[in-house]
């Protein structure tokens, strides 16, 4: 299963700070896109059917309905620090996630590099920084800390949908930086633009009951 999430604006590096106002600033970028992937992926659909036949049995009941039902199961299985979370790469479906990011950003050209998760060292004016924060975004926030602390969920955002359970499922990151011009509708650009394009591909790890419904 493949796709392809969009981020533009502000992207600060995490250094030595959290930026939790940041991350969850694109956590919540990402989740109407991926509210839109459930809705439209044929897996995701039958994989939430499922769930909705299992956690309300209703003989009945319409496709739509049991996605609904499904959905708000699996999301009720991931609620922590006030949210149900709803990630695409599960633990339970042993998946693994590769990521390949394009990240455009005013400080220039940076090299292609290709390493595994726990080798991946990115050089050059604090993009490693960026990369932390762009990757925590893609998860579910590990602790309550790891949110702002106003932080609730929008009327729309009951499951709060994200791409990875955690970044332990992450197999392989490739990166490749250019320089960015401008943002769309913009006439000036600042040190902390960026725009991202992020192509997931959520690989099997192992046969089980959901395999099909990846393919």
């Amino acid at each position: 299963m493949e796709f392809r999430l969009l981020y533009q604006g502000e992207l600060l590096s995490s250094g030595n700070h959290s930026r939790v106002e940041n991350k969850h600033a694109i956590r919540k970028s990402f989740h109407p896109q991926l509210s839109r992937l459930w809705k439209t992926n044929f897996g995701l659909r039958q994989l939430a059917a499922f769930e909705g036949n299992r956690a309300n049995p209703r003989p009945n009941a319409s496709e739509d309905d049991r996605i609904m039902a499904g959905v708000e199961a699996l999301g009720k299985q991931q609620s922590m620090h006030g949210f149900n979370w709803l990630p695409v790469a599960m633990n339970r479906i042993a998946l693994r996630c590769s990521l390949d990011i394009l990240l455009l950003r005013p400080e220039g050209d940076v090299p292609i590099y290709g390493k595994s998760a726990d080798q991946c060292v990115i050089q050059g004016a604090d993009i490693d920084g960026q990369i932390k924060t762009l990757l925590d975004a893609l998860q579910i926030p590990p602790q309550l800390q790891d949110l702002p602390n106003d932080a609730r969920p929008d009327v729309d955002e009951t499951p709060f949908f994200c791409v990875l359970h955690n970044d332990r499922l992450i197999s392989e990151i490739r990166l490749s930086a250019k320089p960015l011009l401008l943002l769309p509708n913009t006439r000036q650009v600042r040190s902390c633009d960026a725009f991202a394009l992020i192509h997931v591909k959520l690989n099997h790890v192992s046969p089980g009951t959901f395999d099909r419904y990846y393919d």
